[in-house]
C-alpha cells in the first residue's frame, strides 16, 4: 500500500531577505495566482522512496514549501518488490542510454511492473479528485498516468 509522508509547511517569507524589492513581487504574485489555480485541488506527488536520491532531496522542500504558500501538497510513496525496483532500475538505466543489468524488458519484467503498479494504482485513484494534479516521480510511476487521467486529475509525469 502507498505511505503519504507527512511533511510540515515552511513558510516562502523566509525568502523576502535574500530577493529584490521587484523578486519579492513576482515572487508574491506568483504565490497568489497558485493559491487561485489551485484553489479546491490537491497537488500530489507520487515517487518510490522516501529516502535518498535526488527526487527525495527536492520533495521534502518543494511540498513544505507549497504547504507554507497555501497550497495543499502531499506526497505519496509507493509500495513495490525486490523484482519490481530491479525492472524499474533496469527502465531507468535504459531511458539514460545505460544498458545496466543487461537483462530483456520483455513480457514477464512487464507483468513485474504491471502487478506492483495495480495495487498502488487503485489505493492512490481512491484518493485522488477530479481536478487534482498529479505529478509522477520516475519511471517506476509511469505506469499509473492513465488510470489518474481516468480519475479527472491533471496527471504529468517526469
Amino acid at each position: 500500500m502507498p505511505t503519504e509522508i507527512d511533511i510540515s509547511s515552511m513558510s516562502p517569507a523566509r525568502f523576502r531577505s535574500v530577493l529584490s524589492a521587484d523578486q519579492l513581487d513576482e515572487f508574491e504574485r506568483g504565490i497568489a495566482e497558485a493559491q487561485e489555480l489551485l484553489r479546491g485541488r490537491v497537488v500530489w506527488n507520487v515517487n518510490s522512496t522516501a529516502r535518498g536520491g535526488g527526487v527525495v532531496e527536492l520533495l521534502g522542500p518543494l511540498v513544505a514549501y507549497a504547504r507554507g504558500a497555501g497550497v495543499d501538497a502531499r506526497w505519496i510513496v509507493i509500495d513495490g518488490t525486490p523484482e519490481f525496483f530491479t525492472v524499474t532500475k533496469r527502465i531507468h538505466n535504459r531511458l539514460h542510454g545505460v544498458e545496466g543489468d543487461a537483462l530483456p524488458l520483455d513480457a514477464a519484467a512487464r507483468r513485474t511492473y504491471e502487478e506492483v503498479l495495480a495495487g498502488n494504482r487503485a489505493a492512490i485513484a481512491a484518493r485522488v479528485q477530479p481536478g487534482d494534479v498529479v505529478i509522477l516521480h520516475d519511471p517506476q510511476t509511469a505506469g499509473m498516468l492513465d488510470a489518474l487521467k481516468a480519475e479527472g486529475a491533471t496527471v504529468l509525469w517526469r
